[in-house]
């Protein structure tokens, strides 16, 4: 009888150390699986590709990472304001959850004064244009004092700071606009102006003569003479009789 009892004890125990085991067996892979997603999460990832793109844009690329991106300074280039030049660390390199990129940031580009080309020819002022970083957008001819083929002017003006990389319309001249001179000798002054001025000329010096061929005020010599062609805008000298008393 006592055999009998000390054999259903020793089977009880052996049943309770087995569901102890099997309980910490149990509890153990739980709690590796439940230790799993932390270890998962705190493993390394690539860092992604976010140059070229804003924080907002790059921000969202490395969400799922739980990567960091943060500013730290800035370069002008040719790209828009606010775009990722570059990043620390770079593609392709691992870094943990929770890690930060350090990214330079575009400001856009540089600023540069329009070059003085007013006097060069055509062909001198497009390689200083380049070699400032611009770019000619057109070229308007016009009639000037300057001699035929040379640069102008400006639109915009030399000078004026711009971005780099813009284009400026440049200026050349025709050389003068030649008017035919009119022919004014033999008339009175006081009727001469008009038509100088009309066809596009300036009374210029005048001088009185004393003589007893022409009349008291008429013009007697002009320079340049009549029928010959002259820049629009200039001057023509007078000689004006003037009758002695």
């Amino acid at each position: 009888m006592n055999e009998q009892k000390r054999s259903n004890n020793r089977t009880l125990w052996i049943s309770v150390l087995i569901c102890a085991g099997v309980a910490l067996l149990i509890s153990a892979v739980v709690t590796i699986a439940l230790q799993i997603p932390g270890f998962l999460s705190r493993r390394q990832r690539p860092v992604p590709e976010i140059v070229g793109l804003s924080v907002a844009e790059a921000e969202e690329v490395v969400e799922p990472y739980r990567f960091v991106i943060l500013p730290a300074g800035e370069d002008p280039s040719d790209f828009d304001e606010g775009v990722i030049l570059s990043q620390n660390p770079e593609p392709g390199e691992s870094i943990r959850p929770g890690g930060i990129i350090r990214v330079v940031l575009s400001s856009g580009r540089p600023m540069i004064q329009v070059p003085q080309l007013a006097g060069l020819e055509l062909v001198q002022a497009t390689e200083s244009l380049q070699s400032a970083g611009l770019f000619v957008s057109d070229v308007v001819s016009k009639y000037d004092t300057l001699p035929e083929d040379l640069v102008i002017g400006t639109d915009p003006e030399a000078g004026t700071t711009v971005e780099k990389g813009n284009k400026v319309e440049l200026f050349v001249s025709l050389g003068p606009n030649l008017v035919e001179v009119p022919k004014v000798t033999g008339r009175k002054l006081s009727t001469v102006r008009k038509t100088i001025e009309e066809k596009g000329f300036v009374v210029g010096d005048i001088t009185y003569r004393v003589t007893g061929e022409y009349y008291q005020g008429t013009v007697m010599k002009q320079t340049p003479k009549a029928g010959e062609m002259a820049p629009k805008g200039s001057q023509i000298d007078l000689v004006v009789a003037e009758v002695l008393r």
